[in-house]
């Protein structure tokens, strides 16, 4: 599944280089068998942004922007990644610009993932900044609407990740564990792009997730994936 989310970023177009990070030998070797890059990185990082901040050392432009995509969003669209892309690139663009450093993407909940524990739940606040984000969502009538899924993919402007990954475990992240919550409690905003992702599954985050996928995929007439 890996080696898939790899070729679908570079399909995007989106990207001057595309490197897959890990510690792990076997992922390592499946991608650079497909032709990919690698990122060997240390095996004690507490989160994907640590790791992400080791590997974007390696990247050969150290002021580009950077777009960190987990591997377990195997149907990763590119119109999606261009859209967090011209996020950061107008953050670049502006002089004086007060757009948050970090940019993350959410979509419309389907039918009971509100109530899943596997699904990580956004509520937009004003100007679609510092998002409300937790694992465990009451339902209210009033907030029902506003409430959006998250989509674990992350943009993040130059000279940010170092910041980010100097920072210590907050009490929201380790309560909700969720990363993105350090950056919040520290005071790092965070700008939630809405896409719309109505036909494809969701990220794959159980058994039944990847079973779905597996599903989707063969009737869509791609090719099997099973790590």
């Amino acid at each position: 599944m890996v080696v898939h989310v790899w070729r679908k970023a570079v399909a995007s177009g989106v990207f001057d280089e595309v490197l897959v990070a890990t510690d792990h030998p076997d992922i390592a070797s499946a991608v650079l068998e497909a032709g990919g890059r690698v990122a060997m990185t240390r095996d004690d990082h507490a989160s994907g942004t640590d790791r992400c901040a080791e590997a974007a050392e390696l990247l050969h432009n150290k002021e580009a922007a950077i777009i960190n995509i987990q591997a377990d969003e195997p149907f990763v669209d590119g119109g999606h990644l261009a859209a967090l892309a011209d996020a950061l690139r107008r953050d670049v663009s502006r002089q004086g610009s007060e757009n948050p450093p970090v940019a993350t993407l959410c979509r419309v909940p389907r039918p009971g993932e509100l109530e899943s524990p596997n699904r990580v739940v956004a509520l937009p606040q004003s100007g679609h900044k510092d998002p409300v984000l937790a694992r465990k969502f009451t339902r209210d009538a009033d907030l029902d609407p506003l409430a959006r899924i998250h989509i674990g993919i992350y943009g993040f402007r130059a000279g940010i990740l170092p910041q980010l990954a100097q920072l210590q475990p907050s009490e929201g992240e380790v309560r909700e564990r969720l990363e993105q919550l350090r950056w919040l409690e520290n005071g790092y905003e965070i700008q939630l792009i809405e896409v719309d992702m109505r036909e494809e599954p969701p990220a794959v985050d159980t058994a039944e997730d990847l079973e779905n996928a597996r599903i989707w995929w063969g009737k869509s007439g791609g090719r099997r994936f099973s790590k």
